[in-house]
């Protein structure tokens, strides 16, 4: 049997309107959420197969949160006092 053609649209590329070393992060933020933001975006992804302008400034934002929350935890192998 032979090979269906591939009907896979062209991929387009979607930017925010911000990056992740935007001012209205925090300084101590800035940068750093790298890790965050991939994560928040597969999570993004699971959900979705297109994403636009104001997702991709969804995930930015929410990879940020992350971030600060993951960071605010307290180290399991430091004493509590």
């Amino acid at each position: 049997m032979p090979c269906q053609p591939c009907t896979m649209k062209e991929p387009q590329n979607v930017r925010a309107s911000f990056h992740q070393g935007d001012a209205r992060f925090s300084q101590d933020r800035r940068g750093t959420q790298c890790t965050c933001m991939a994560l928040t975006a597969l999570c993004h992804l699971s959900e979705t197969s297109t994403l636009d302008q104001s997702d991709v400034d969804g995930i930015l934002i929410d990879g940020t949160l992350s971030n600060q929350s993951f960071s605010e935890l307290k180290n399991p192998c430091q004493p509590c006092f």
